[in-house]
């Protein structure tokens, strides 16, 4: 109970500044302190937590890659690269509503974290057919980027899962699929609320337009080819492609410079580390072990541990592999042996707490690049995440 009103108090004083519009790296890195008051966690244990938060080296791949990423989007956006683009998808699509889901979900397919970054800019610009809310380019944004979680073989929470159950990823692949098409399916309301309607203005020539899409598009095709296709690592992929990105467009480096120190991202950096920082001192105060053994102590019934134990640890944490790493072992041994109907509950609560949780970064990049209120974004992904828990929960009484 202690440990329960704990976690709320800490939760809403998050909440309550983020009303305030206190920029988000501040938020979490008073939120970060009060967790090591709270929960008592001494100075060489706090020391521990920043040396590791600013010298991790997974810290330091993520701001590199934001910084490659939002560079190559500046440059790409000085050379009418992601204009042509837009305009060539929405020519082919006819509806600029629809264009603005399926761009985040083809970079979505990308499973970087500074990916939510890449695909904003191209949403904002979609959307600017219309006068649409921040808050409704954020959750699309948001939202259809991680449509995908359920079935990419390279998505950290299905790796985890095939690791921690001993079953191929296929396997799971195979049980949880229909959840990204009820995902796609229940974003789509969502999305469009408060939405202006957009004229169907379908062009005649839909292949040469779809052609032009693909031609404007080859940084991020280049993206994809090397790491998918030749597991180049994403860091050094991303700066490949920029690189290329400059030969090919001719970008001097005196011009380089002029595009990317315009409109800083401090405030995006900052906001990044302050969510790793909290993440790492929750994890050192042992709040998480103490929320497992809870669950174990009450006796709560395997449905109900299922549900609630990774949609609690995913909102703590905002980590599909924190999640499902902390959670699957207990979940794959109720009831003696591994009962699927449970895993794939569990792994629906899993992505709905990390997608609900204001420490994942993507919600934060997001929210940070449209000025948006990650609130209202917030409340939004819980109503369509909260369904989605429901519609696996009666599956669940339906086979069992």
């Amino acid at each position: 109970m202690i440990l329960s009103i704990k976690l709320l108090g800490i939760f809403a004083i998050i909440i309550i500044m983020l009303y305030k519009k206190v920029k988000l790296g501040y938020v979490m890195l008073i939120a970060a302190f009060v967790t090591a008051i709270i929960f008592d966690v001494g100075i060489s244990s706090i020391i521990n937590v920043l040396t590791r938060t600013f010298l991790d080296r997974d810290t330091n791949e993520i701001i590199v890659l934001l910084v490659l990423i939002m560079s190559l989007e500046k440059v790409m956006s000085n050379r009418q690269l992601m204009s042509k683009m837009i305009i060539s998808l929405k020519n082919a699509v006819g509806d600029y509503r629809i264009t603005s889901l399926i761009l985040p979900a083809i970079i979505g397919v990308l499973p970087s974290v500074g990916g939510a970054i890449f695909s904003a800019p191209m949403v904002d610009e979609v959307c600017s057919e219309g006068i649409v809310e921040n808050e409704n380019k954020s959750f699309i944004n948001y939202w259809y980027r991680h449509v995908w979680e359920y079935v990419s073989p390279i998505c950290a929470g299905l790796v985890f899962a095939s690791a921690v159950l001993h079953i191929k990823v296929e396997k799971l692949i195979s049980l949880f699929y229909p959840y990204t098409i009820l995902s796609i399916i229940v974003g789509i309301p969502l999305a469009f609320y408060h939405f202006p309607k957009g004229n169907s203005s379908r062009s005649k020539d839909v292949l040469k337009n779809l052609i032009g899409f693909m031609f404007n598009s080859y940084p991020i095709i280049f993206i994809l080819m090397l790491f998918f296709i030749f597991k180049v690592d994403i860091v050094i992929t991303i700066l490949m492609v920029l690189i290329s990105l400059l030969i090919i467009e001719k970008v001097s480096i005196s011009e380089f410079w002029d595009i990317v120190r315009k409109d800083g991202n401090l405030s995006t950096i900052g906001a990044v580390i302050g969510v790793i920082l909290l993440k790492n001192m929750l994890v050192e105060s042992k709040v998480i072990e103490q929320m497992t053994l809870l669950f174990n102590s009450i006796g709560i019934g395997n449905l109900y541990i299922a549900v609630f134990l990774p949609l609690i640890i995913g909102i703590i944490t905002g980590m599909m592999s924190a999640t499902i790493g902390m959670t699957f072992p207990i979940v794959m041994n109720l009831g003696g042996s591994i009962d699927f109907n449970l895993i794939t509950i569990a792994y629906v609560s899993s992505v709905a707490g990390t997608m609900i949780s204001p420490m994942h970064i993507c919600l934060v990049l997001t929210t940070e690049y449209f000025r948006a209120s990650i609130n209202k974004v917030m409340l939004r992904v819980a109503t369509g995440q909260i369904f989605i828990i429901i519609c696996s929960i009666i599956v669940f009484l339906i086979f069992t």
